[in-house]
């Protein structure tokens, strides 16, 4: 009787941790599409800021080299 009592709770707690578990990768989806849009929406940020950006980055790379290059 004792055995059948605690099988019962630990079957009932298995369904609990499921419908826990069940949840938690719901959650995680919504999240991981967050994320995601989130990602997007910096990338598209990037992209519309890279013409400025990128050539300030580059002159500041070729800066960079240039002055490497008189060293040599």
């Amino acid at each position: 009787n004792d055995v059948q009592a605690e099988l019962d709770s630990v079957e009932a707690e298995l369904d609990l941790l499921e419908l826990q578990i069940a949840e938690l990768l719901e959650k995680q989806a919504q999240l991981t599409s967050r994320k995601n849009a989130l990602l997007q929406q910096l990338e598209e940020a990037c992209d519309s800021a890279r013409p400025s950006s990128s050539s300030s980055s580059s002159s500041s790379k070729s800066s960079r080299a240039e002055p490497a290059m008189s060293k040599q």
